[in-house]
This record gives structure tokens, sequence and C-alpha cells, in this order.
């Protein structure tokens, strides 16, 4: 996915191209576009001066002068929109402040950089067709797999590209709960059915918040900022039910109440609450669950260093149907004093290679 920064040809000097469209920085001229993606404006520079845009996010075709920008037609839903085509110097614990030994990470040897593409995870921009995207190898994880403390050329997606000389799609997001790694591998499987994903579950303790509680939540603070006093209680299942006249105001004065939008990173949740027998259990049975649908996906089943408590070490591997690569220790330690570093990585990447070739 692509970013888009849209404005007025103020220099067109009477040429029907009177827009200018920049994508991911390119500009390109035409005479007028159509844009099916969310928008919002966005303030950039342009020789110390600022301009204002419109902005947005999606694929562009430009036929006879007329562009149109459309969002992701493959697996929508999958954006992190906090992480969208940005570029940080730091990220989570790996910064100077959060980081676990400070003296380590003023004197690790390499530079460091996170750029996160147009759905805002830390890998190249997605191929465009299905049939690119099901040879690919899929590799779903958390900070793990994004490789925090790490240079991307260190982490283990990007190494297994290297290996292999094929294409890795890399879906992961800092504190991912196994419910969000499950959720997003069997929708990787259910759309795309690739012939290989690689799962690195995380903690056992993790878990995300519930989605309806949350829209819930949204919906409340929203109402309560916008309604009249004549208006009705009502709840987020119940909106619809809302008077039309009602309806139109929000919609048209207020933005739009179906606009709400809960993201992967808010629904992020370190504590289950469970006992940590029944933390075990979940993971089995979501671990589990996944592989009886796999299709004709082969998962290759892997677990961050320390996932499960010392007193369960080995309690959820030896109960996992399919193809398990155990829980292995860190090598060596990333700039933050936590994540693993190229070492382990390059490790962990010949165990997936011994399953890709069998």
């Amino acid at each position: 996915m692509n970013k888009y920064h849209i404005r007025f040809n103020t220099n067109h000097n009477g040429s029907p191209l009177v827009w200018r469209i920049f994508e991911n920085g390119v500009e390109h001229l035409v005479k007028s576009f159509k844009i099916t993606s969310p928008v919002h404006d966005e303030v950039t520079q342009e020789n110390g001066v600022e301009k204002w845009n419109l902005c947005c996010l999606g694929h562009m075709i430009i036929k006879d002068n007329v562009a149109t920008i459309a969002p992701n037609r493959i697996l929508p839903e999958f954006v992190l929109p906090t992480r969208s085509s940005q570029c940080w110097e730091y990220s989570g614990i790996d910064s100077p402040e959060k980081c676990l030994d400070q003296t380590h990470f003023e004197t690790y040897p390499y530079p460091v950089l996170y750029q996160y593409n147009g759905r805002g995870y830390r890998d190249q921009e997605w191929p465009n067709s299905i049939e690119e995207l099901k040879t690919a190898i899929w590799c779903v994880g958390d900070s793990f797999t994004v490789g925090l403390g790490s240079p991307v050329e260190h982490t283990w997606p990007y190494l297994l590209q290297q290996q292999t000389q094929t294409r890795t799609i890399n879906i992961s997001l800092d504190g991912a709960s196994n419910d969000w790694i499950a959720r997003k591998a069997q929708t990787i499987i259910n759309t795309i059915g690739p012939e290989f994903l690689v799962v690195h579950w995380s903690y056992i303790s993790r878990t995300e918040k519930n989605l309806n509680q949350e829209l819930e939540k949204a919906w409340q603070i929203f109402y309560t900022n916008v309604r009249d006093a004549s208006w009705p209680d009502c709840s987020w299942q119940n909106a619809l039910q809302l008077p039309p006249a009602i309806i139109e105001e929000m919609n048209r004065l207020h933005g739009g109440w179906n606009n709400l939008v809960i993201t992967d990173e808010s629904l992020r949740n370190e504590d289950s609450g469970l006992t940590e027998k029944e933390d075990v259990k979940r993971t089995i049975d979501l671990i589990n669950s996944l592989t009886a649908g796999t299709r004709n996906t082969k998962i290759i089943h892997s677990f961050i260093p320390d996932f499960q408590p010392p007193t369960r070490r080995g309690s959820v591997e030896l109960q996992i149907t399919g193809t398990v690569i155990p829980e292995f220790k860190k090598l060596d330690l990333a700039r933050d004093g936590h994540h693993y570093d190229i070492a382990t990585s390059r490790a962990f990447v010949q165990q997936i290679l011994a399953h890709l070739n069998r």
C-alpha cells in the first residue's frame, strides 16, 4: 500500500493537469482524480514552505490523465494505522529511556531504523496479486518478529528471505498476543492460502481486549460528546436504530458515528488474568484450532524464548499437533537488551529451513 499527498497545481498555466499527486514522494500530474480510500488532511514541506494536502493510503491507477486511488483489495483489515508509512529511530523498549541495559544500548554497534510499509508492518510493500502472495512465506508474530532492537537485516523473516530467495511477508506487532497472532494467521490461511506459514507464538499470558466492549466504550464517549439533551440513551449495538434525523446530524456535523475505529494496537492486553494452567490450556487450544484449519498451508509453529513460565516449560509444545520448533534460548541480545539479535535469528532460520525442505 502506498501513501498519497494531493494538492492543486498552482503553476499549471492553463494546462489541464491541474492536480499534483505525490505517490510515496514521487510526483504525478493529472487532470482529475477519484479516491475511494479514507481521506484526511496532512501538512508537508516543500522548499521549506508548509503545504496542505489531502492524504490517503491505497493503490493508484492513472488512465487518460485521471487518477483512481483505491484502498487495499487484499486483506484490507491488515493495517496498523499508527505505523503506516512511518520511519522511527526508536520503538518501545528499544530507546535510551526504556532499554534494559543503558551501556549495552549505547555500545550496540549497528544502526537501527524502523521503516514501516504502507500497512504499518516492518517490511517492504506487498506484491499486488494473490498469486504472488501465495508463493511468499508468511511470518506472523510479536516484537521478536518485528525485530525490536535490531536492524531489519538481522530479523529472522529477512534472513529467511535471503536464505530461500523467496519473498517473506512480515505480519508482526510489538506486544501482540497469541489471540492476535492466531486471528491474523487464520485470516491469511483462509484468504491467501500460502504454501508456508511460520508462526512465532508469544507469551502465554498476553491476550486481547474484547472488541465489542471497546467499541461500546468508544461509542459512549462519542455519543456523550455530540448528543442533544433530547436524544435517547443508546448503545453501540443499537446505533442504527436511532431516528434518521439524529444519524444524519451525527454524520453531517460530527464526522459520522460509523467512523469509530478500534485498532489492533489498542486491543493489546499484557495480562489475561488467568492462572498459569488456564493460560497453557488456552494457548494450546488456540494453536491447535489454527492447525485444524490449515487447508493446503503448511504451518511451522515456533515460540519466542521464555514464552511460558519455567514451571510450565515443555507443557505447550508436547500437546501441539503439526510441525513444531521447540522453544530455544537467546544466543545474543539486540540493542534494547531483551530481544534476540542476528545470531539467534540465524539459528532459528536454520531450524525453519529444515522443515521447509522436508
